[in-house]
């Protein structure tokens, strides 16, 4: 920039003496013998005035832009190219900026969210084989239905159909199949109580089962790790977001920058068209 600026006065210096040099010879042109300096000059001031009166008056005849850091001349760059990178692969809007260490950031940020995704996920998934593993092994259907027609009987009810009584003296039921909710209510409520192997008291609605407590705390760490790789896929959708509109706010930045232009107009000086430098900035 600073450079440009000397040129520009450089220029604008030669012009102004060349045309007051001009103005002083012909206004006292020198003597006879001193004839061959006067015409050509004046004749070489009238070619510039003929040649410069061609050029239109206010109109630059180049325009460049001006990088605020550098100074280096900058191409445009597309806000939504940078947006949609970094929406599918955070940190790529980034490196379409060559902002290569906030790029590296951001890629970062999700290898190391999808990493303890991964992990978080799959020890969940091996402690909730271990803990359905334990329940096999230490819960009985047999023993809950036979607990259920011992109540059954206790209470003076028809106990032809223990699933009916089931349904109308229980808040919740045992599943066919072994389900996510089989496994859950037979650990989360009373009623299933009497279903595991160490139950002293044989009865629905008790809770009097170590082994049920020990199944509970099972599946609670097991509950645990799903939640951490959740916040974990948390993490990576907002990496996406972010890394996007910082991407895009990155280029809307960039492209905001000093923009000049420079160039020669005509202007009237003692009811003579004389040429002069014009800059033009804006940002």
């Amino acid at each position: 920039m600073k450079r440009l600026f000397l040129l520009i006065n450089a220029l604008t210096l030669s012009l102004i003496g060349a045309n007051s040099f001009a103005q002083e010879f012909e206004a006292h042109p020198p003597q006879a013998g001193n004839r061959a300096l006067a015409y050509p000059l004046a004749e070489t001031r009238f070619e510039l005035q003929t040649e410069v009166s061609r050029v239109k008056v206010g109109v630059a005849p180049f325009s460049f832009s001006i990088k605020e850091e550098s100074g280096a001349l900058k191409p445009q760059r597309s806000v939504k190219k940078a947006f949609l990178f970094s929406a599918v692969i955070p940190g790529t809007g980034e490196l379409y900026n060559r902002s290569y260490l906030t790029a590296l950031a951001f890629l970062g940020v999700e290898v190391g969210a999808l990493v303890l995704h991964a992990k978080y996920q799959n020890r969940g998934n091996e402690l909730t084989d271990e803990f359905e593993q334990y329940a096999d092994v230490h819960w009985s259907e047999e023993r809950y239905w036979a607990s259920l027609a011992a109540d059954c009987a206790a209470r003076g009810g028809s106990c032809g159909d223990l699933k009916s009584y089931e349904r109308d003296n229980f808040s919740h039921f045992l599943p066919v199949t072994k389900n996510q909710t089989y496994y859950e209510n037979i650990g989360k409520y009373d009623q299933f109580n009497a279903g595991w192997d160490d139950s002293k008291s044989g009865e629905a609605r008790q809770r009097d089962s170590e082994n049920r407590e020990a199944y509970t705390f099972m599946r609670l760490d097991a509950n645990k790790q799903f939640k951490n790789a959740t916040r974990a896929t948390t993490v990576v959708l907002f990496n996406h977001v972010l890394s996007a509109f910082h991407a895009a706010y990155t280029t809307h930045r960039y492209n905001q920058s000093v923009k000049a232009s420079v160039g020669m107009k005509l202007e009237n000086h003692n009811e003579e068209m004389v040429p002069t430098l014009s800059m033009n900035v804006t940002w």
